[in-house]
């Protein structure tokens, strides 16, 4: 499994606002990798399991978040920041011979991972 790590930084007083879009949308199958299925936490889904594609670290806060893909909605909000600053560690695939593999991509998530800077009670793109 490959990782990707995201520094995203909106100005002092703005809040992060992260939106999934998964073009996947698929249900959780016998393909999708262990460590990627984490059993008793919810998604946005009505699941009880989350396809993990991402996970967002508050810089301020310490918090973190799983970012879950599946379920019926392609778009649904994913987080907004406590403080100005958020880190984002997206994988790259749910396993590398599946992602690698020239004849299937069956088990690839297809994601990408909208971010805005937000001002109290506005969006501020």
């Amino acid at each position: 499994m490959g990782y990707f790590r995201w520094l995203i930084e909106a100005d002092a007083g703005r809040r992060v606002n992260l939106t999934l879009y998964d073009f996947t949308a698929m249900t959780l199958s016998s393909s999708t990798g262990a460590r990627d299925v984490i059993p008793g936490i919810s998604g946005s889904s009505s699941s009880s399991f989350c396809r993990r594609l991402a996970v967002v670290r508050d810089v301020v806060t310490g918090r973190e978040k799983n970012v879950c893909g599946g379920g019926a909605r392609r778009v649904r909000h994913a987080y907004l920041s406590d403080g100005n600053r958020v880190e984002v560690v997206m994988a790259t695939g749910v396993n590398n011979a599946a992602v690698n593999a020239a004849s299937s991509d069956a088990g690839a998530a297809h994601f990408l991972v909208r971010y805005e800077g937000w001002r109290i009670g506005s969006a501020v793109s």
